[in-house]
């Protein structure tokens, strides 16, 4: 990488190092054909319920880790004793655990023991008012996990409907019911009785069809009271796919609780936690859910919104599978973002390909990548003229309903951004998805998004906005004006690529990553763009140390111009298995009187 900075030659190497999915094998292989059906919409992956089996009691600090990293149910085994000290331990933690739950929102599920003395103590009248009386029972996140024959028999008289008034609403699972159990007699039966069901199930287990044809049979299209517990532990060298699996799964058979059993090794743990948060935060998979067919080895899910569509797939083979999706896009231009997974090591930062263009309706359009050998491909399409047109209405209405500003003021920030908006409704009413008519419509709405937020901030200097609703407003705004700007540089050919090289360790040196970050030109003609600037920054736990950098004010056709960065972690627990590092990357210029801000944000992890 040294001596990297504005020879073409140079960049387009680090660019094509980039753009590279995956390692292509020796021998040309078929592509698998991966097909989203339009206009056939499933139910969404139950994302915000995912859990993890823990084999103890959390405290407060791991919950809030938990929570943060997006896990929404926690299952803790409850264990039975007759040490009185070890008794009021357990229900210590217990009580703290429950008000952390009711703190961050997390469903909390007691696996109770097979203890026949046990439960019946527990669900005695006194025994309940005395554990809701130390905070022990929060009914609205609480679950009790009950072995199916024991809590059939200990319930036999006290059936959940009749618990103690301190445990309304707190739901029974009975957990493992045998399958012949269920059927649509017994199903409807114990649901009217406020049963639900707990089922440790893998991925790739033959009874799930079995259990969701009979739970079908009993619900229909409801939402089915079963907790799957999908037990991960045997995919522990391909975590990332048994989640994808799980969870392809729990959105097929309409499951409304799901809880993942953890592998044994934390670092196992760690990977799962960051696959989940790669499919949930970064590709938006529990939004409506879209049908997506595929052959073996594949596993696909995906969903779409009304800004654009995201897919996952999952290899189960030893070998990097290519793949053909075949797109059924409305007309636009998309943005076309990739991360990676294999095995179990960290997603890869975010990958660019070139826009995807549509120009008709009702065109199936096409897009090749790369899964990798037991691992994940991630793919993220957006609407740029689309999602900004949404944004700017979103932050019109925020706007209106911020009840401090002036009239004055509000009405002209109000006008500014209705005038944004109406190029962009030009481009989507006409359907003119051409470069030319995509950047002009762009660069006026940034002048009209500017103009708006000059307003904004000079209310927000005389005090007339809270801090809190400022930063939220200040934050729509930077939003918007960095997704026009996508818009613009699509429009006039231009990308912005990040290469990332770690640069590993250095004795007792905290970890450290190099960033050659290239704008490269793919237009006829040449652009003057009027001062480019690279720009990185990044939080108080990292370094940046600029090791090439410089302007420039024109970019040639088929040009390219760069700056390489070091970023260094301040310590070595700064780099955590679990948490990314993350850095933002900035490429700005002046194109048609527009200032025009590309934006990145860069994460990694160091292992």
């Amino acid at each position: 990488m040294g001596g990297w900075a504005c020879q073409r030659a140079e960049v387009w190497a680090c660019a094509a190092a980039w753009l590279a999915l995956s390692s292509a094998s020796s021998a040309p292989r078929a592509s698998v054909v991966v097909t989203v059906e339009a206009a056939a919409v499933s139910r969404s992956v139950s994302l915000t319920n995912f859990g993890l089996s823990l084999p103890r009691i959390p405290d407060a600090s791991e919950m809030q880790r938990l929570s943060a990293q997006g896990v929404r149910l926690v299952a803790v085994p409850i264990v039975a004793t007759d040490s009185e000290p070890a008794w009021a331990e357990q229900w210590q933690r217990l009580a703290a655990l429950m008000k952390s739950a009711k703190e961050w929102g997390t469903f909390v599920i007691w696996r109770l023991p097979d203890d026949e003395a046990f439960v019946r103590k527990l669900l005695e009248k006194e025994a309940a008012e005395e554990f809701a009386g130390q905070g022990l029972f929060s009914p609205a996140l609480l679950f009790l996990e009950i072995e199916a024959g024991l809590a059939l028999r200990v319930l036999k008289e006290r059936p959940p409907r009749q618990l103690p008034p301190s445990l309304p609403g707190v739901r029974v699972l009975l957990r493992e019911p045998p399958m012949e159990f269920l059927t649509q007699k017994s199903l409807s039966l114990a649901e009217a009785s406020h049963y639900g069901f707990s089922l440790a199930v893998a991925a790739n287990d033959e009874r799930l069809s079995q259990v969701s044809a009979a739970l079908q049979r009993a619900y229909g299209d409801e939402a089915l009271p079963l907790l799957a517990r999908c037990d991960l532990r045997g995919e522990a060298a391909r975590l990332s796919v048994g989640v994808a699996s799980a969870l392809k799964w729990l959105a097929d058979a309409r499951v409304h609780l799901s809880c993942f059993s953890p592998p044994e090794s934390a670092t196992a743990t760690a990977a799962l936690l960051r696959a989940f948060r790669l499919l949930s935060d970064w590709a938006g998979l529990d939004r409506a859910g879209v049908r997506v067919s595929c052959p073996p080895p594949l596993v696909a899910l995906g969903a779409q919104g009304e800004d654009g569509l995201s897919l996952c797939l999952a290899n189960n083979s030893p070998r990097s599978v290519p793949a053909q999706l075949q797109l059924p896009l409305p007309p636009g231009a998309y943005r076309v973002e990739v991360r990676q997974v294999e095995g179990n090591a960290p997603p890869s930062p975010t990958g660019e390909k070139p826009p995807l263009w549509v120009a008709a309706p009702k065109k199936v359009s096409l897009l090749s990548v790369q899964v990798p050998p037991h691992g994940l491909t991630v793919v993220r399409l957006t609407s740029l003229v689309g999602k900004a047109y949404n944004d700017i209405g979103a932050l019109s209405q925020h706007i209106a309903g911020t009840p401090t500003l002036t009239a004055r003021e509000k009405t002209r920030a109000l006008f500014a951004l209705r005038r944004a908006r109406q190029p962009l409704a030009e481009v989507l009413n006409a359907c003119k998805f051409t470069p030319e008519a995509i950047s002009r419509a762009a660069h006026r709405a940034l002048l009209q998004v500017g103009q708006a937020e000059a307003v904004f901030r000079n209310e927000v200097a005389k005090g007339r906005v809270r801090d809190e609703v400022a930063s939220v407003l200040i934050g729509q705004f930077e939003d918007v004006t960095h997704l026009l700007s996508d818009t613009s540089a699509v429009g006039i050919g231009l990308r912005l690529y990040i290469n990332l090289r770690a640069g590993g360790w250095s004795g007792d040196d905290a970890p450290s990553v190099e960033l050659a970050v290239g704008l490269t030109h793919r237009g006829n003609r040449s652009l003057s763009l009027a001062h480019v600037e690279i720009a990185l920054q990044a939080d108080e736990t990292l370094t940046v140390e600029p090791l090439t950098r410089r302007d420039w004010t024109r970019l040639p056709p088929q040009g390219a111009v760069g700056s390489r960065f070091r970023l260094r972690a301040l310590t070595k627990s700064t780099a955590s298995s679990a948490e990314p590092m993350i850095a933002r990357v900035t490429a700005s210029y002046y194109a048609e009187r527009s200032h025009v801000r590309l934006s990145r944000v860069v994460e990694w992890y160091e292992e």
